[in-house]
């Protein structure tokens, strides 16, 4: 009855350190994906903040055309000033816009590090049940 008892105490130790380990392994990856979710978080500002910059630049530019429309028969330093007024702000909105496409793409797709991991941990738990 002792040895039986040793048994139990052993089998129900190792479940116990399994279900220990595959907790800390639960707690690891859940705290991955709450890391990976910060970055989606932090990318979809930056993309939207850009988005709103490229938005006021070409309003700024449109109304710079337009005042280029009205005041072409004034002097030749007016129009000049006017003209580059509008292409800088054309330019700024033309480069926030390619950013804020640029920033909304991500060229892996969400949990890439956390599916990875996981994969890795299935991996390496498949070769030590084919070990035993």
């Amino acid at each position: 009855m002792h040895l039986h008892s040793e048994k139990s105490a052993g089998v129900i130790g190792s479940l116990r350190r399994l279900s220990a380990t595959a907790i800390e392994l639960l707690l690891l990856r859940l705290t991955l994906f709450g890391n990976e979710i910060e970055l989606e978080k932090s990318r979809i500002i930056r993309g939207l903040v850009s988005a709103l910059i490229a938005t006021a630049a070409f309003s700024m530019g449109i109304l710079f055309l337009c005042l280029v429309l009205i005041v072409m028969a004034g002097t030749d330093y007016q129009f000049t000033i006017i003209c580059v007024l509008s292409v800088l702000f054309l330019s700024v909105g033309v480069f926030f816009i390619l950013k804020s496409s640029k920033l909304m793409t991500s060229a892996n797709g969400i949990f890439v590090a956390s599916t990875s991991e996981l994969q890795s941990d299935l991996q390496h738990l498949r070769g030590h049940n084919s070990d035993g």
